[in-house]
């Protein structure tokens, strides 16, 4: 029983390590160019559609997920490695 505990973590350990031989492998094999990430995140738009405020009963000017979407394409077309987060809360 010992010696499966003292085992176990040397296993484990050893795996992890070799697990990274071949990402290793790769980024020395990699282009050395820089890319750039771009990184978009949203939360809280409770169903906030088209930009509407019910209670005033008038279109908003600086919110909605439509003006949002349009960002984000705005973002994409000048970056294509963007990656966008939601934290939820959506509808």
């Amino acid at each position: 029983m010992k010696l499966g505990k003292r085992l176990l973590p040397i296993l484990l350990t050893l795996s992890m390590a070799a697990s990274m031989l071949p990402a290793a492998a790769l980024a020395a094999e990699a282009d050395t160019s820089e890319k750039h990430i771009t990184i978009l995140g949203t939360s809280d738009m409770h169903g906030n559609i088209w930009g509407f405020s019910y209670e005033d009963n008038a279109e908003t000017a600086n919110n909605g997920m439509a003006r949002l979407y349009t960002y984000i394409q705005q973002v994409r077309a000048e970056n294509p490695n963007t990656i966008l987060i939601d934290a939820g809360d959506d509808i």
